[in-house]
């Protein structure tokens, strides 16, 4: 048992890198707003963003 929580604990630890380094897209659309994606838009021309150098968040606003 011991050796399976061992087993299971460093699985996680070296996973934890290739997961949390997702690919960000850039792209500005139409109407010229500037979006950011996980995907990469088929209709427009978009530029794959470097993880180390650039940090995004997200807001999602409350609905009334």
């Amino acid at each position: 048992m011991r050796r399976l929580i061992l087993f299971f604990a460093s699985a996680v630890l070296f996973l934890a890198p290739a997961l949390a380094s997702a690919q960000v897209y850039k792209w500005v659309d139409e109407k010229g707003v500037v979006n950011y994606s996980s995907q990469p838009p088929i209709e427009r021309k978009a530029t794959l963003l470097d993880p180390n150098s650039v940090s995004v968040s997200s807001y999602t606003p409350e609905r009334c």
